[in-house]
């Protein structure tokens, strides 16, 4: 993207982290790779303040052919020079921000920020939230990073999961310090579980896979071997309980 500042980098740290500890597995996108974002269910833009025309046409492009959206703070406020817009980028999508709050079906009300907005924008979702809240505790940044989730983390993944307009195609249950990423091959799904606690095995993670499902295995470089996985179908729906995690787990399904 075009030059950010601080807040910007702090608000990406804190949606970074709340994704990584709801288990919702991400990716980073780069300027380079804007034209790929058709795959995403849906694109998260945490304060990214500076963005350009092309950016922002594209972006919106994807909406209107069914993306999801959720953007929050001053997305769009500044072009790619960092120049004030005279209008900001999105307000073709929301209207005018800072505009009453429209109901986001299954998000529940209790944790919907005021000024929040929530529309529908060609086949898509899109929704924005004011800012992401930071915890009284620091959050630093270099080499001495230390990040903390939002306080209104929940917020931002009830947001994401009413702009997917879908069920997400893969659902954890673990502990909030297992990592989760999920990438998707010609005949099968390949899912890394990361456990950030070295002091603490953890068993009994769940997955829940919407899709069926052939054949699932596992392989670690906490084990000799490889391990096969028994699964249940139930509705499409194809479930895996993964008995103990060490440290890192690779897991394949293959369909």
């Amino acid at each position: 993207m075009a030059y950010n500042n601080r807040e910007t980098h702090i608000a990406v740290n804190m949606a970074e982290q709340a994704l990584q500890q709801h288990q919702i597995p991400f990716d980073i996108i780069f300027d380079q790779q804007i034209d790929e974002i058709s795959k995403y269910y849906v694109i998260v833009l945490a304060n990214q303040e500076s963005l350009t025309d092309e950016l922002l046409e594209k972006i919106k492009r994807y909406v209107k052919n069914g993306g999801g959206l959720v953007v929050t703070g001053n997305t769009g406020l500044y072009d790619g020079w960092r120049r004030l817009r005279k209008m900001r980028g999105l307000e073709d999508i929301f209207g005018k921000i800072g505009t009453e709050f429209r109901n986001m079906g299954d998000l529940p009300s209790e944790t919907v920020s005021s000024g929040a907005r929530a529309v529908e924008y060609g086949r898509g979702r899109a929704v924005y939230l004011p800012e992401l809240v930071r915890t009284e505790k620091e959050i630093r940044l270099g080499y001495s990073t230390r990040w903390e989730m939002p306080v209104n983390a929940n917020e931002l993944e009830s947001a994401i999961i009413w702009a997917a307009g879908k069920r997400l195609p893969l659902t954890v249950n673990a502990p909030e310090w297992v990592g989760v990423s999920h990438d998707t091959q010609s005949q099968r799904e390949v899912i890394h579980l990361f456990n950030y606690r070295d002091d603490q095995p953890v068993v009994g993670i769940t997955l829940q896979y919407y899709d069926d499902v052939s054949k699932a295995w596992a392989v670690s470089p906490d084990r000799d071997k490889r391990m096969e996985i028994d699964f249940e179908k139930s509705g499409g729906v194809s479930v895996l309980r993964i008995p103990r995690l060490e440290v890192y787990e690779i897991v394949v399904l293959e369909k």
